[in-house]
This record gives C-alpha cells, structure tokens and sequence, in this order.
C-alpha cells in the first residue's frame, strides 16, 4: 500500500508467475527472520519469504507449507505472537494466521465488505485492525480467534495503528488526495482501550501512514507521506507525551518506512516529486540527542530501483526491501552504515515488512 499510486498504473500491465513445485522447508528451529511481500494489487501473489540461520533463504514459505494454498491479495502487515503470525491481507478482504514454525494455516478469516490494512496488539494479547475502506477498526479476541467490530465511527481511511498503555492510536490517512478535505483525514485519533471511546484527535498531516513509539524514553514518531503531487511532502512529527501534548519537532521531508534502533530513528527518504534532481532514495537516520539532526547515511545504488522496508538488526547492519521496478520479484539487501552492501537475498514481489524473530 506504500506504494498504492505507483501499483493501480503499473497493475493492468504486470505478469507474475505464480508459486511453481513446493520447496523445501526450513527446520522450524531455524527460523530467522520473516519477509512479507506485498505482491501486486489485484494480482493475488502476496507471499512470505523465511531466512534461516545459514543465511537460506525459502521463498513461497507459506504456500509451500499448505499444498500450494496462496498467502492472497495485498499483503500489507504482518504481526508476531510467539509462534504466531497474523497477516492482514487487503485485496482478498482477508486476515490470515498460521504457525510460523512450520508455515502451516490456522485459520482465515475472510469477510465481506472488509478490507484490513494495519495491526497492533494490546498486554492482553488481543489484535485491533485498522479497516482502509470501511473507516472502522476490527478487533481479535486473543483466546477465541474471533473478530468483531471495536470501532465503528469517526474515522477517516485508517491505516497505521499502534497500542501504547491504554491507548490505542489509528492514524486516518484520508488516501492521500483523495479523501484529504474530510473530517479527521491527516489526524490521529486517540481511544481508550478499555472502553473504546476517543479521547481526542491530533492533526499530522494529509496522508498520514505510521506510527512508531519508543516507550523506554516516552517518543511518538508520526511520518506523513507526500502524495506524488509536484511540491507536495512528507514528514515526521515528534511528540513526547501519550496524548501528544508536548510536539518537539517537525521534520518536513519525503520519507517512507520507520524505524526504530538504539533510540535512534531511521527512515527511507526519497527526491521529492517535481524535483530537478534524478529521483533517487537514501537511508537517513534521526538522532534525538542532537534535536532531532538528520543524517543520510547512503543513497540507494541503483536509482531505478525502489526501497520499500527497512529494519536493523542487533548488529546495527541495515536491512532493506528492494522492490526492483516494483513489478517483478524483489530482494533483501543487508548494508553496513557506510552503504557497503553484505549480503542479498532474493524475494517475493514487493518486499514490504522484515520480522526479525532472533538474534541476527
């Protein structure tokens, strides 16, 4: 969905080949690290890529888990409950959750009129799910796997959702342009979980998308994206309380895929649209102990190519998702804070969320 404007034009004219004989599958114990790949919009080639310990990777891990079964349409978060996995999949209007050991199907969840896009889960286990189009959030009963409706009002295309103490935050995107102008588009709307009733909205910024929360110092990060109009841009809002009283900076900048590590925040930045200069991206970091300073860490290599996920892992090296043209299967690429790239694994199309689940 990052890309959701650049997909419906690229969409009619994209041919992906589906999962072809099951591959071999990694010993459950080996599992590393989780890839999901968002695949095409309408083209039903959403997958889950796993790498193991000896750094193989096994592409197609949940169909070739379950006799062929598809992952579905759109796969756009996926969240990680001890051995579980629940992956919100917005074109098949369908949430599905499997054992992440083995690959195999739980169940699916699939209802009309539904169309889940983000996940956060609460001390008790519980799941809330924000719904793109029904402008309702969807809520998973930890010990039954049922879901029902939590909140059904006052939103306006909800995306990123987040739980922090008792608070449940639902970032309204309006779409982008689309839905701009409408009541509670570009804010985030604050809920108490017990009672799910709001307690306030905040205003961002048109095309609000996520949220990160560093609860060890009490920081709320909030990206807005731009929306690929000449001299539209992004940025990031940063709060320091949690009902987001005290704003302590705006950064305006083009940015997609947050990312926190050591207290530092990390981001992929891009050329904003409209711009003379080539398009290209870059891994920026932001240092709170220097008022928020940024920093481009190194640019993309290959400017024809786009970056869609980010993580780091323990050892401070800097995962990324390489979409390719974001029509064809994409790759991990693992740098070092210089841009020197490590190593590389192929994926799925459109590698949009990197899980690590141990150690790396």
């Amino acid at each position: 969905m990052k890309k959701l404007y650049f997909i419906l034009l690229i969409v009619l004219y994209s041919c992906v080949e589906q999962p072809g004989k099951p591959e071999y599958n990694p010993n459950p114990t080996d599992l590393n690290t989780v890839v999901l790949c968002e695949g095409l919009l309408g083209m039903d080639n959403s997958s889950i890529s796993a790498l193991t310990v000896d750094n193989s990777i096994h592409n197609n891990y949940f169909a070739n888990s379950n006799s062929g079964l598809k992952l579905g349409d759109t796969a756009n978060d996926i969240l990680i409950k001890n051995d579980t996995a629940f992956v919100t999949l917005t074109g098949s209007g369908a949430i599905e959750i499997f054992q992440l050991s083995t690959g195999k199907s739980i169940k699916r969840i699939v209802k009309s009129e539904f169309y889940p896009r983000d996940l956060a889960m609460d001390k008790a286990g519980n799941i809330y799910i924000s719904d793109l189009y029904t402008h309702k959030v969807f809520k998973l009963d930890a010990a039954t796997l049922e879901i029902s409706e939590y909140i059904s009002s006052d939103l306006q295309n909800p995306e990123g959702i987040a739980v922090y103490d008792n608070y449940l935050y639902v970032l309204n995107s309006g779409l982008g342009i689309f839905h701009f102008d409408e009541e509670f588009s570009g804010s985030v709307s604050i809920f108490d979980i017990a009672t799910a009733s709001k307690i306030k909205d905040v205003y961002i910024g048109a095309n609000l998308q996520e949220i990160v929360i560093d609860k060890q110092n009490q920081r709320f990060y909030f990206s807005y994206y731009n929306t690929y109009e000449k001299d539209s841009v992004g940025g990031i809002v940063i709060f320091e309380d949690a009902l987001l009283q005290n704003r302590v900076k705006h950064l305006k900048m083009n940015n997609t895929s947050l990312c926190l590590s050591n207290n530092n925040l990390y981001c992929i930045a891009q050329t904003p649209p409209g711009s003379d200069e080539e398009f290209n991206s870059y891994i920026c970091e932001i240092d709170p102990t220097a008022d928020f300073s940024r920093k481009e860490l190194f640019a993309n290599p290959n400017s024809q190519e786009f970056f869609t996920a980010l993580n780091i892992d323990n050892n401070n090296d800097i995962w990324l998702g390489n979409a390719k043209n974001l029509q064809i299967n994409g790759s991990i690429e693992v740098y070092d804070n210089s841009g020197n790239l490590l190593r590389s694994f192929n994926t799925g199309v459109n590698p949009a969320k990197i899980v690590f689940l141990s150690v790396n």
